[in-house]
């Protein structure tokens, strides 16, 4: 609580890691640090949560999703969140590359995917900025296996109507000439 001022304003770097390393919170100097009632942040916690929130389909929770408190403290400009990767937990044929830090929105009941997260394979680690604090996590995206274009339901029905309407005018053409 000496590290942040009574404006919010951070005067030395912090940063805060879990005992194993799987967690790591990096707060520069100058950002200003402050909860969602807009007062300076005193105290920051990280629980795991013990319900992580589902994943929609074609994402998965790599690990464990963890809350960042205080809940809806905000930091401008952004800090780095590092977290570790379980290997374990990686779907098949998902490339470590493609994990990303996501954040679970409590009002769309989602979870949304940090576009700026870096993974360092070689820490085993992937790094996002982020600008408040909620529940986080790994994300994996599946891989869908798209279904192929079959051009014969564009097609079928085109020759179907040039059949139907050759035989009508075949009909019709044939008809008149008896009469």
């Amino acid at each position: 609580s000496n590290q942040i001022d009574s404006r919010g304003v951070v005067q030395e770097p912090i940063r805060i890691a879990t005992a194993n390393g799987e967690i790591v919170v990096n707060i520069p100097k100058n950002t200003v640090a402050l909860t969602a009632e807009g007062t300076p942040v005193k105290e920051i916690t990280v629980r795991p949560l013990l319900v992580t929130p589902p994943a929609p389909t074609g994402l998965n929770v790599v690990g464990f999703a963890t809350d960042f408190g205080p809940d809806g403290a905000t930091f401008n400009p952004p800090i780095d969140l590092t977290l570790k990767i379980d290997l374990t937990r990686i779907p098949a044929g998902v490339p470590a590359e493609q994990l990303v830090i996501a954040w679970f929105d409590v009002s769309r009941g989602s979870w949304v995917e940090l576009e700026d997260s870096v993974v360092d394979l070689a820490t085993g680690t992937v790094t996002a900025r982020v600008s408040n604090f909620t529940a986080f996590a790994i994300i994996a995206r599946t891989a869908t296996t798209a279904t192929p274009f079959n051009i014969w339901v564009v097609i079928g029905p085109i020759i179907g109507l040039a059949v139907v309407g050759g035989l009508l005018y075949f009909f019709f053409r044939r008809r008149r000439k008896i009469a």
